[in-house]
């Protein structure tokens, strides 16, 4: 297990203990006791489970331009995973940027359209955690 759990198993017994004293004092409602080990557990052990869904993913980000260099709006822009062929889509504001969340890592494939514009797809590799950010003309 990763450090974070070493941390927290090692310093139970001091909590079960400082709990159990409280309930000792209070009248020695056992049920008390293991009502606060259970809503500490699960308080730990929840914060590392959205700590790991936060790190196992990654951004792409990028903002579309012309060859004049004017941002491109309205432009639909569709990401694929070469890995798993899952797609996703998006349109690209007024000043050209788009954005996609929360992507496993692995390498895409980035395709723009919009009339009147040619269409090259792009590669990018992403990373653990890495907003990876590209531009596109």
């Amino acid at each position: 297990m990763g450090p974070f759990f070493n941390l927290v198993f090692s310093q139970l017994p001091f909590v079960v203990q400082a709990i159990q004293f409280e309930t000792r004092k209070a009248g020695g409602n056992e049920r008390i006791t293991l009502f606060a080990l259970i809503a500490v557990l699960a308080v730990l052990t929840s914060g590392s489970a959205a700590l790991g869904q936060a790190t196992a993913s990654g951004t792409i980000q990028g903002t579309i331009t012309d060859h004049t260099q004017a941002a491109v709006s309205g432009a639909q822009v569709e990401l694929t995973s070469k890995e798993t062929g899952a797609a996703r889509a998006a349109t690209s504001s007024d000043s050209g940027y788009f954005r996609f969340e929360l992507l496993p890592v692995g390498t895409y494939i980035i395709k723009i359209s919009k009339a009147g514009f040619a269409t090259t797809p792009q590669t990018t590799q992403l990373l653990i955690g890495q907003t990876a950010t590209v531009a596109l003309n």
